[in-house]
């Protein structure tokens, strides 16, 4: 029954057009619902057919989607109750943990395209360790067939086991150890594991031995808790997510010198930035896209071509409801042939996408002073557009911004000290502009100080207003109001030095205000600004 009513529902789906589920360069194919909870994906493809594997509470599901926008249930095959449920594909086996149990539950596809039915339970004795392994947080799998088990129980104390497949892969046998903290999630590439510690951060291990691992190197994040890692294919970059607190941002790490990494970007989604989202777990496409599952906002492709400057150029929110908290997309696959990806949904189940892999516009330059030519740190610089978060200058003077999606568009700079500059710029996809811009320094009156009252004198009156003020002989403090034509406070700030400039104005509807400042001796100054 639950069969027919899931086909009925993905029909249904599929005859309404695909426009109206488009977001951005993330075109939805199906969905698939449950009535409970969902939690990891990963994929299997053979003979030209693409499946789904997702985890639910009470087991493991198995689609064909190679028609995308009619999925086929092949199988499913239960398991103990759980909320935690993930696996890995080596070959025609999928290896299944949870923390409900077993260390890991192995499930044959050979038998794919016809009826999914087998499986085997398997727990293990970890060689030098008294306790049987019985559980897993997440699994990882290799290219050359081994499998690392992450999170386990007591007998590790969380740290990672390496399976090895190859010899029976029904039958896989424990071969080595990390020697190390608890790791929540690892991701093995070459002879390195990245392993995801929590709280201690991610340390990269050597596993080109398995059976005598040793550890590299540590990577520190943003004091959060270190949930998952992958890099680009070529090894240069680490990205990585942490999973509590909310608001952390995906790191992007240089890793080309062990001795040496340092994080060279940090991406949050300006559009629910400073909310309490989650960005949960990346997979990195090739060398440049990061396919990221964000906890109550969807899914999110970050261009990662320039390591130094990520970029959103794909985006899809399965979750409605509201920004925060651990609820929403849990996992990704985007690795299908086919080029499509899947996505789980804690309360929403399966979903299916095709994504459009397009490469951002990028916009980076210099920022200097128009007299001195010094560079400038701290010049905020602001692409008008809403998907697109405020950067700012670094110490040596560079800004480095950007956007998914080509077209032109008005950039602002503004520094404390200096006039605000905007000027209009044409960014194209897979193309990177280099825009050196210069600012004018506000230059305060010398004898304003010796001023007995207060005083105001508009410098600058385009999109913003730039007041240069100066509060009176001694009065270091004061107020400034902005006023409407009948006289209704519409706006105001507290003036904590003698003397100085302001920028007002960027809010007010066109019309006639009145800025008056007072300070502390009750003396007061008041001028006509026209919007």
């Amino acid at each position: 029954m639950k069969s027919s009513y899931i086909k009925v529902l993905v029909i249904l789906i599929s005859t309404i057009p695909s426009f109206i589920f488009a977001q951005l360069n993330l075109t939805l194919k199906a969905h698939i619902p449950y009535n409970e909870a969902s939690s990891s994906c990963w994929g299997y493809s053979a003979h030209g057919k693409e499946y789904a594997i997702i985890g639910v509470e009470s087991g493991t599901l198995i689609y064909d989607i190679t028609d995308p926008t009619i999925p086929i249930q092949k199988g499913f095959i239960g398991g103990n109750n759980s909320q935690w449920r993930e696996m890995k594909v080596i070959d025609d086996y999928c290896y299944v943990t949870s923390e409900a149990g077993p260390a890991i539950q192995i499930i044959s596809l050979a038998t794919l395209p016809d009826t999914v039915t087998w499986s085997k339970n398997m727990d293990f004795n970890v060689p030098g360790v008294t306790s049987v392994y019985r559980k897993g947080h997440t699994i990882t799998n290799d290219e050359n067939g081994f499998l690392y088990l992450n999170g386990g129980g007591n007998s590790t104390k969380g740290a990672s086991v390496i399976l090895d497949t190859k010899p029976d892969p029904t039958n896989p046998t424990i071969i080595g150890k990390i020697n190390g903290p608890y790791c929540h999630d690892s991701y093995a590439i070459g002879d390195r594991l990245y392993a995801s510690c929590g709280g201690a951060g991610v340390n990269i291990y050597n596993i080109a031995k398995k059976d005598s691992t040793y550890f590299l190197a540590n990577i520190t994040l943003n004091n959060g808790y270190s949930h998952n890692a992958w890099t680009n294919n070529s090894q240069t970059h680490l990205f990585t997510t942490e999973e509590i607190p909310v608001n952390l941002p995906v790191g992007s790490y240089d890793i080309q010198n062990l001795n040496n990494i340092f994080n060279v970007d940090k991406f949050w989604r300006n559009e629910t930035k400073n909310t309490d989202v989650v960005p949960h777990n990346v997979h990195v496409v090739g060398d440049d896209f990061i396919v990221t599952a964000y906890y109550t906002d969807g899914i999110s492709v970050i261009d990662g071509k320039h390591p130094d400057n990520l970029i959103e150029v794909a985006h899809y929110d399965t979750y409605l409801v509201n920004e925060g908290g651990y609820h929403g997309v849990w996992g990704v696959y985007p690795y299908f042939p086919s080029g499509n990806l899947i996505a789980s949904d804690i309360e929403g189940g399966l979903w299916i996408f095709t994504p459009q892999y397009k490469h951002a516009c990028w916009l980076e330059g210099k920022v200097t002073d128009s007299i001195t030519g010094a560079l400038l740190s701290d010049v905020k610089v602001s692409i008008n557009h809403p998907t697109v978060g405020q950067r700012v200058s670094n110490g040596q003077g560079i800004y480095k911004t950007g956007i998914g999606i080509s077209g032109t568009y008005s950039v602002t700079y503004e520094k404390s000290g200096y006039f605000p500059l905007q000027i209009d710029v044409d960014l194209f996809n897979d193309s990177l502009l280099t825009k050196n811009v210069v600012l004018r320094p506000i230059q305060i009156r010398a004898s304003a100080s010796s001023l007995q009252d207060p005083s105001l004198k508009l410098l600058y009156h385009k999109d913003k207003t730039v007041l240069e003020y100066a509060l009176g002989a001694d009065s270091n403090s004061g107020n400034l109001e902005i006023l409407s034509i009948s006289g209704v406070q519409v706006g105001s700030e507290i003036l904590s030095q003698n003397q100085g400039y302001t920028t007002i104005g960027s809010d007010l509807l066109p019309g006639i205000y009145f800025v008056k400042i007072t300070n502390q001796k009750g003396k007061s100054s008041t001028i006509k600004l026209l919007k």
